[in-house]
């Protein structure tokens, strides 16, 4: 898990997989490069934890996904 404020959580894209919302978003942290995080929404309707999924030694923003052969791809 990540820390709980960011400076800015920006540039959502969402997918639906297996009966959940799955969306990918810049995370900012204050002094620091942004990275993509995540969070899933589940039919409760209750985000689960956000979490790191893409950190690279340089700032990150805007994913984009899409599905190629059932795979999903950022």
């Amino acid at each position: 898990q990540i820390e709980p404020e960011p400076e800015y959580a920006a540039d959502p894209f969402g997918v639906i997989r297996d009966g959940r919302l799955h969306v990918f978003f810049e995370f900012k942290p204050f002094g620091r490069d942004g990275f993509i995080a995540h969070v899933a929404v589940g039919p409760d309707n209750k985000p689960s934890p956000v979490q790191p999924v893409l950190k690279l030694p340089h700032h990150l923003s805007y994913p984009f996904l899409f599905e190629f052969d059932g795979e999903l791809f950022m």
